[in-house]
C-alpha cells in the first residue's frame, strides 16, 4: 500500500539548521550544492532541509567570541576557544576537570604562491612570504573519574591527523 504525499511528508523528519550544517561540514558541500540540493527536495514537495540563511546562521553561532583582527595579525585566546567548544557541545561538563590533550604546528607561507597582497600601513613591509600559521589540533579531552580513578574520554578526535578540528589561534606576519 503506497503512502499519500501528505501522509509520507509526515514521516520525514526535516533537518534542524545545526543538523543541516553539519551535513554541509561533513559532505563538503559548497553553498550552490547545498541549496541545489534543497530545491530539490522542495520541487518534491519535500521539505528536508532548511533555507541556507537559517544554516548561515547556525554558522555564524560556532564562532568564538573575542578573535581580534589587526592589519597583520589574526588572534584568538586558546582558553575562550576551547571553553566555547566545551560550552556549546557538552554543557553538563563544564563543573568537572578536564584535561585536553593537543599537538600543534606552525606553518608558514615557505614557497607558495605570492599575491601581494598590499598592507594599508606604512609601518609594514611584508609579503605573504612573511605570514606565520600558528595552529592547534585537539586530540582528546577527558577526566579522571573519582570513584574508581578511570580515565573517562569526553570526546576524541576521530582522526588526528584530520585537519576538521584544527584551529589556527595566530596568523602573524613575521618581521626580519
Amino acid at each position: 500500500m503506497a503512502l499519500q504525499p501528505s501522509e509520507a511528508n509526515k514521516l520525514i523528519s526535516s533537518y534542524s539548521p545545526d543538523e543541516a550544517l553539519a551535513l554541509m561540514v561533513d559532505l563538503k558541500l559548497t553553498k550552490h550544492q547545498y541549496i541545489a540540493m534543497q530545491k530539490g527536495a522542495n520541487k518534491r514537495n519535500v521539505n528536508l532541509y532548511p533555507p541556507y540563511y537559517l544554516v548561515l546562521q547556525s554558522k555564524v553561532k560556532c564562532y568564538p567570541n573575542e578573535i581580534v583582527i589587526l592589519e597583520n595579525s589574526a588572534e584568538i585566546r586558546l582558553q575562550k576557544l576551547f571553553w566555547f567548544e566545551i560550552l556549546e557541545h557538552k554543557p553538563a561538563i563544564s563543573s568537572l576537570l578536564l584535561q585536553l590533550e593537543c599537538k600543534g604546528g606552525l606553518d608558514g607561507s615557505g614557497s607558495h604562491s605570492m599575491y601581494k597582497q598590499k598592507l594599508f600601513s606604512e609601518n609594514f613591509n611584508t609579503n605573504d612570504a612573511d605570514i606565520l600559521l600558528s595552529s592547534l589540533v585537539p586530540l582528546r579531552l577527558h577526566f579522571k573519574n573519582k570513584d574508581n580513578d578511570q580515565t573517562v574520554v569526553v570526546w576524541q578526535n576521530p582522526g588526528a591527523h584530520l585537519q576538521d578540528f584544527a584551529g589556527p589561534f595566530v596568523l602573524n606576519s613575521a618581521t626580519r
